[in-house]
């Protein structure tokens, strides 16, 4: 069967984000409720773990902590042992609700989007209370919960940069900052039309989108990140297959489908392949200042 070599998987298990971010595939939208997708169930998330070890709720249109059975999702994960990785930006959660998403998974990594020092976070990503969200991840450290604060450089914040180190020493904070495309620093190291996909080489892990759909990356999910854009034929054969919602599939029927299958052996082959598919793995892009203070340099 072919599939991601990985045994991880980052899901979007809701479709809503209480922030409004420019640079956001929410903006594709005139209304939230144009989102492609639900909030995921219990028993839906349980067939993803139960194939997955890893989970990276790291939403391209949603942020986890909105999924009402999220605390839930937390404890079965604890509980069967599968490490976790939550990427959080909204701020609309209290600290009570946090303590208990903390208590429920100890063993989670909670990665905190706060992009410039925190009074200032909320420029970029408007409706955020970046001094709110800074307290959470300092409740979190007090609770010997795994943190890092991921610091997307703008040229508002470019000159806070040092401030922002001085802090997270102060606090032994892990501090990223991320400059993730070219306009923000970043730069296209490897110009060759080589097509080498990143999903089979275990570059980009497997995706669950928030319409249920198993996709070999979340590059693909164009319905959700890019909506007037093409779905071609290629990109068919995976969003016309059944998805985690349907009653009694699994993943693992999903990716010994004939339609994924064939996907994933187009890859191989270099034939009938996906525009999406050749534009984000013909080239890579270095960034040579994503960096972590307190840390090792971040890939």
């Amino acid at each position: 069967m072919l599939k991601n070599p990985r045994n991880d998987a980052t899901l979007d298990i809701s479709t809503k984000c209480t922030l409004k971010c420019s640079e956001c595939a929410r903006q594709h939208f005139e209304t939230p409720s144009q989102i492609p997708g639900r909030n995921w169930t219990l028993e839906e998330f349980s067939k993803v773990i139960s194939v997955y070890k890893k989970i990276d709720f790291n939403g391209q249109i949603s942020d986890a902590v909105f999924n009402p059975h999220f605390i839930d999702m937390l404890k079965l994960c604890y509980k069967d042992g599968v490490e976790v990785e939550i990427s959080n930006a909204a701020s609309q959660r209290n600290m009570g609700w946090y303590e208990r998403a903390f208590e429920a998974n100890p063993n989670a990594i909670w990665i905190f989007g706060i992009d410039g020092l925190p009074d200032q976070s909320c420029i970029y990503r408007e409706n955020q209370d970046g001094e709110h969200l800074f307290n959470v991840m300092l409740r979190a450290k007090e609770l010997n919960i795994s943190v890092k604060w991921q610091y997307i450089v703008f040229d508002y914040n470019r000159e806070n940069i040092e401030v922002a180190k001085s802090i997270a020493k102060k606090y032994k904070i892990d501090i990223e900052f991320n400059y993730p495309t070219e306009a923000r620093g970043g730069r296209v190291v490897d110009k060759k039309t080589k097509f080498v996909p990143k999903c089979l080489t275990g570059k980009r892990c497997t995706a669950v989108n928030a319409t249920g759909h198993v996709l070999p990356c979340c590059w693909v999910d164009i319905p959700a990140i890019n909506p007037k854009a093409e779905l071609d034929d290629p990109l068919r054969l995976l969003f016309d297959n059944p998805t985690i919602f349907d009653d009694g599939v699994s993943v693992e029927q999903i990716l010994q489908s004939d339609s994924y299958q064939q996907f994933m052996m187009n890859l191989i082959n270099k034939k009938d392949v996906s525009w999406v598919c050749k534009k984000m793995c013909t080239s890579s892009l270095e960034n040579p200042n994503r960096v972590k203070v307190n840390g090792t340099v971040s890939r």
